[in-house]
């Protein structure tokens, strides 16, 4: 889950009105990565590191909000303005410290005593969790953009659509519906189609688009964050304001000679 995904993911899931407390989390992620600390140990690339941090840290609050309640998840979330980032398996304890009326002070505490990680029974079904969910996002992500891999000699190819079997593929087909049919766009950037796909892939994941109905605008152009094709729909906007300008003139002509 890359940093932009995972600040946006985490507040929509917490409903929070700001970003800061999330961005302290993924400043934590990565200076755990430039000391060298890995999330399962094993080292690899620090972007891909920092992110597979990220993804341990979206799982953890979303146990947290299932297993407690979003007030308490939001209390973890806090605990970064006391510069108090924790490890993904010290969350869940210290969420049922805080909802049993602890601060971070006693979190702390608890931290110098080594008593503030899960118990080995917990942290084997965490993990036995995440390995689901793992899998089951791996399988759907792969289903998204394996057609993409025929496309490594065209990168410009034309839009694709594909047939409906779930929300992330209505998703990815209403993007396109929006540049074809609005922006008059009908090629794409596989790097475009991949970043769309994954966006979409973790809005549906995330569980902020849930049901057809929520296939909007809104989620449609969150979509398109960092995406080059931004800059084409960009310019046609543009053109597009002159021309209403002028089709503005022209009728208030009109109607002074009616």
């Amino acid at each position: 889950m890359n940093r932009e995904i995972f600040v946006l993911a985490v507040k929509k899931r917490l409903l929070l009105q700001t970003e800061e407390n999330i961005k302290k989390w993924v400043a934590w992620a990565e200076e755990c990565v430039d000391m060298g600390q890995y999330d399962g140990f094993r080292e690899m690339p620090r972007n891909q590191a920092v992110e597979k941090w990220l993804d341990s840290y979206y799982f953890a609050f979303n146990r947290i909000q299932t297993d407690f309640d979003r007030d308490t998840a939001i209390k973890v979330l806090n605990l970064s303005e006391e510069k108090l980032c924790l490890y993904p398996n010290e969350m869940h304890v210290a969420a049922r410290v805080l909802k049993d009326g602890g601060t971070g002070k006693d979190i702390l505490q608890m931290i110098h005593e080594g008593t503030l990680e899960e118990d080995m029974a917990n942290m084997e079904k965490c993990r036995a969790e995440r390995m689901d969910i793992s899998s089951y996002s791996e399988e759907n992500l792969y289903r998204i953009l394996q057609a993409a891999k025929t496309w490594q000699e065209t990168p410009e190819i034309p839009l694709p659509y594909k047939p409906v079997d779930s929300l992330v593929v209505q998703l990815i087909n209403a993007c396109m519906e929006l540049l074809e049919y609005r922006y008059g766009i009908t090629t794409i950037q596989k790097s475009d189609y991949d970043l769309i796909s994954e966006h979409a892939f973790f809005l549906c994941d995330s569980a902020q688009v849930l049901e057809p109905e929520d296939v909007d605008l809104d989620a449609v152009y969150e979509c398109f964050n960092d995406a080059e094709v931004n800059e084409r729909m960009i310019e046609v906007e543009e053109q597009r304001s002159p021309e209403k300008e002028r089709g503005s003139n022209v009728s208030g002509k009109t109607g002074k000679q009616r």
